[in-house]
């Protein structure tokens, strides 16, 4: 039941997502369209050739129960939703059954290097489709990722295995403060603008 939920759920939103990709996202022309030109039974009338572009509907009524997934990115990046859902299962536990039972790496490293790749590998998507419709959650979630990477690389200087000396990372409750601070910020960041959004939709 642990993997049906955590693999079941998400493949089967991509499926229905990606069946109605023409709905949400909309058709485009053929290769070969052109528009009509002239009036019909004019001598200059020349015929429409190919299929033209067709909108998508969102509001489709079939999208009901999937509108929440989609509706607040860019109709290019309507699987995003997904996308976050799939990198929070491989952070939170798949990586980790990755480490431990597949590789044997009990010190932790291994974990700091797929934890890592993953998040830097999301960062990048993130900067590079910009998915939200609102941009400064875009730029939430690109501070929420390099967050994510310093936690992660305090969490593996704080291992008993890494020497540490008389570095600024042994200040542990220095680095707490730091970890805390991050967190808090964010929050508040994410709080202002989900105020002023629902101001702007009511």
């Amino acid at each position: 039941f642990l993997g049906a939920y955590t693999v079941g759920i998400p493949v089967f939103l991509l499926y229905k997502l990606t069946h109605f990709k023409s709905s949400i996202v909309g058709t485009p022309a053929s290769p070969d369209f052109q528009p009509a030109v002239g009036t019909p039974g004019q001598p200059n009338f020349r015929p429409q050739v190919g299929v033209p572009a067709c909108d998508g509907n969102p509001d489709y009524i079939d999208l009901a129960p999937f509108k929440p997934l989609f509706q607040f990115y860019t109709p290019s990046c309507y699987r995003f939703e997904i996308y976050y859902w799939i990198e929070k299962v491989l952070l939170a536990g798949l990586v980790d059954l990755v480490a431990q039972n597949i590789v044997g790496d009990s010190s932790g490293i291994t974990h700091f290097v797929l934890n890592g790749t993953c998040v830097v590998a999301f960062t990048v998507v993130v900067a590079v489709y910009m998915p939200s419709k609102e941009p400064r959650y875009n730029w939430g979630n690109l501070i929420m990722h390099v967050f994510i990477l310093y936690f992660y690389f305090i969490a593996h200087l704080q291992s008993p295995r890494v020497e540490k000396g008389n570095s600024a990372f042994d200040n542990t409750e220095a680095l707490d403060v730091t970890l805390v601070g991050c967190q808090v910020l964010l929050c508040l960041y994410l709080v202002f603008v989900s105020f002023e959004k629902v101001i702007q939709i009511w």
